[in-house]
């Protein structure tokens, strides 16, 4: 850990002339007020277009019986707080009381993702460890790569007697169906999803004479300065500085501008490819829009109220934020309508981040791992998401479970959220990513300062890609390895 220290110090030394702002808290925590979704048009279902579904055996390789699993005792971790937690201890209690083995899962919750897995590092023996984890995959991968290895559950998800049918599987939205599953090994299943998104003020984009939302960053740089100016040249001296984008450098959102740039930035062979020309043109374009006042930096991360006060055309938030910013709109008294966009591309293309929650079993015995996947698939059931999904508002995984939302009538920007996921891109599915990420943040931090110019982009972005794969290679032998 001491080294890991060292290379985060060292890339903020050499990328500042100063001590950097403090990273922002883990944009994957899952905050809910415990509101339901509210009214807007019922829109037809999408179909997932999910990738086709292996085959399965026809017959199962997994040798227990159902009497084996009698009686079973589990303990399920997650970081799930508020609704979403109390919610998921209803559901426990229904499983409990309704699954035909007589497996009985108890919880144990803790106050988000850094807690969670301080507590599974921190783990000795003859302490008593999870058979079940919800928790991002980045930490899943570590621990399974350093720590304690995880379960296959792709032998469950195929089995014939145990797994999910074909239809099932085809149900799931491809973007979320593919998180967790490498190499021939399924790790892990997603839970819960959220993404990064750009909020967008429909209403007063159309009095600054724009009809549509932009579809490129030219586009998009030409509302943000149009913003800009309109703030600057009114009575309101309060505002002057404001108006374009509110700048965002959290790692989801600095992520989806380079996917929206056509950024490949997870390389098979070193990990991570940052030293690349989309790279290098996404934070020139970021760092242009900044010195033309047109982008201005909070003095907050959390700026619902921000938007809803027009101080920023743009803003980046999140699907769980949105219902956070309806109450924004409702508090500041404004009607304005306004919607969500992926991050716009140089010529057209477009991205989101999708980030979240993935199921997992650490390895233990045959029966143990086997009852724990039936948790799993029981909590992946469409009704059973659907509950969840009512107190998060997060992403529908599968097709089933929009549809069902979709004749509650859900929040407008929920809807259009979800149409985006064609355009949506996983994080990298890396161990290292558990530390990349922030080095990622940090340069989209450095891009804004006073003291930051284009010149130095070049060195910048050199020092991200050598950062990164050095991180990525302490990752393979452990990230807690010293020198």
């Amino acid at each position: 850990m001491k080294r890991i220290l060292w290379l985060l110090a060292a890339t903020s030394l050499v990328l500042s002339a100063c001590q950097p702002d403090p990273a922002p808290a883990d944009p994957t925590a899952i905050q809910t007020t415990g509101a339901t979704l509210l009214p807007a048009a019922t829109r037809t279902p999408r179909p997932s277009g999910a990738l086709p579904a292996r085959t399965p055996t026809l017959a199962s390789r997994i040798q227990i019986q159902p009497e084996d699993l009698k009686g079973i005792d589990l303990l399920f971790w997650h970081p799930w707080i508020g609704a979403a937690a109390a919610e998921v201890q209803t559901l426990v209690g229904d499983f409990n009381r309704s699954n035909a083995w007589g497996i009985q899962i108890r919880t144990r919750t803790f106050a988000g993702y850094d807690a969670l897995f301080t507590a599974l590092q921190t783990t000795e023996a003859g302490d008593e460890k999870p058979d079940i984890l919800a928790a991002p995959l980045h930490q899943l991968y570590y621990l399974d790569q350093n720590a304690a290895s995880l379960s296959d559950l792709e032998v469950y998800v195929q089995d014939p007697t145990w797994g999910l049918k074909p239809d099932e599987q085809a149900d799931f939205f491809p973007v979320f169906w593919q998180q967790g599953f490498k190499q021939g090994r399924r790790l892990a299943i997603a839970a819960q999803s959220s993404s990064s998104l750009i909020y967008y003020n429909q209403t007063w984009a159309k009095e600054l004479g724009f009809t549509r939302p932009p579809s490129s960053a030219a586009q998009f740089e030409e509302q943000a300065c149009a913003a800009a100016q309109a703030n600057q040249s009114d009575d309101d001296q309060e505002n002057d500085g404001t108006g374009g984008w509110i700048v965002n450098t959290s790692y989801p959102a600095a992520l989806s501008w380079l996917y929206a740039y056509g950024a490949e930035i997870q390389d098979s062979q070193d990990g991570y490819r940052f030293n690349t020309t989309p790279v290098r043109q996404s934070f020139t374009f970021l760092r242009s829009l900044y010195e033309q006042g047109c982008a201005w930096l909070p003095d907050d991360e959390f700026t619902e109220e921000e938007f809803a006060a027009r101080r920023g055309l743009f803003a980046s938030g999140s699907m769980l934020g949105i219902r956070n910013q309806e109450d924004a709109f409702a508090k500041a008294g404004s009607r304005d309508d306004w919607t969500v966009l992926p991050y716009p591309g140089r010529s057209g293309p477009s991205a989101i981040t999708v980030y979240g929650d993935s199921f997992a079993v650490p390895s233990s015995t045959p029966q143990r791992q086997l009852a724990g996947w039936l948790f799993i698939r029981w909590m992946l059931q469409p009704e059973n998401q659907t509950r969840l999904l009512l107190k998060t508002g997060a992403y529908p995984l599968r097709a089933a479970v929009l549809a069902e939302i979709q004749t509650r009538t859900p929040l407008n920007q929920w809807q259009q959220s979800v149409d985006l996921l064609d355009v949506a891109r996983s994080e990298p599915d890396l161990a290292s990513w558990l530390t990349v990420r922030w080095v990622l943040s940090d340069i989209a931090t450095q891009l804004f300062r006073w003291y930051f110019t284009l010149e130095q982009l070049p060195a910048s972005v050199r020092l991200l890609d050598q950062t990164a794969a050095e991180l990525h290679q302490m990752s393979i032998g452990g990230l807690d390895s010293t020198p």
